[in-house]
């Protein structure tokens, strides 16, 4: 059996070598990400639902008391 097992692997290593491999082929498209794909359409249900949520208002309260900087370029760099 470790005999059988050891051409296995052997075999199976040389087939992998002899594949030809892009060096610039996207690596997420190899079969073993394809599993995944149901995550993208996670991600694009869950930007939907955000982007038909109503704006949020703002909260009420006292209104800005603090005058904004009226500083210049001369004031700045002197």
């Amino acid at each position: 059996m470790l005999l059988e097992g050891t051409y296995i692997f052997i075999e199976q290593l040389k087939q992998s070598r002899k594949k030809q491999r892009n060096p610039w082929a996207d690596p997420l498209d190899a079969p073993e990400w394809q599993g995944l794909g149901w995550s993208l359409a996670l991600y694009a249900w869950v930007a939907r639902q955000l982007s038909r949520r109503p704006a949020r208002k703002a909260p009420a309260g006292p209104a800005m008391t603090t005058p904004p900087c009226r500083a210049t370029a001369s004031d700045v760099f002197h």
